[in-house]
């Protein structure tokens, strides 16, 4: 329990840091993801990030794919607000495989804000893959 506290209070301040940035990279540890490309539409959130690492497992990667997720979702709350999204985040471990749109760690769906029960993001798909 205490680990778990511990991981969530580091997760909150790497969270605070980054939103000092001005770039489009987020870091967790020693871990940068740059964000390729982002688009937001009506209804839908895509998101292209690029993950230069090798994971040992894929609970690795899921952590470091949280972090990406909840950067993101914050950065376009107010653009957002109470509407309904669907966000899509593609995975991918180099430009290389961005380029030929090949999502090498996989893909996460979620759902936003999608009703009066479910508010915020809701985990609609997890694809990833290491």
């Amino acid at each position: 329990m205490r680990k778990l506290s511990i991981i969530t209070l580091m997760l909150i301040a790497t969270l605070t840091l980054i939103g000092c940035q001005k770039d489009p990279v987020v870091t967790k540890g020693d871990i940068k993801v740059q964000i390729a490309d982002e688009a937001i539409s009506t209804s839908t959130l895509e998101i292209h990030a690029i993950i230069p690492y090798n994971f040992e497992s894929v609970d690795d990667l899921y952590e470091v794919a949280l972090t990406v997720i909840s950067k993101s979702y914050e950065k376009h709350f107010d653009a957002i607000g109470s509407e309904t999204y669907t966000m899509t985040i593609y995975f991918y471990k180099s430009v290389d495989d961005f380029d030929q749109d090949k999502p090498t760690f996989g893909t996460m769906v979620f759902d936003i804000n999608k009703d009066l029960d479910h508010p915020g993001l809701t985990l609609k798909t997890n694809d990833l893959k290491n």
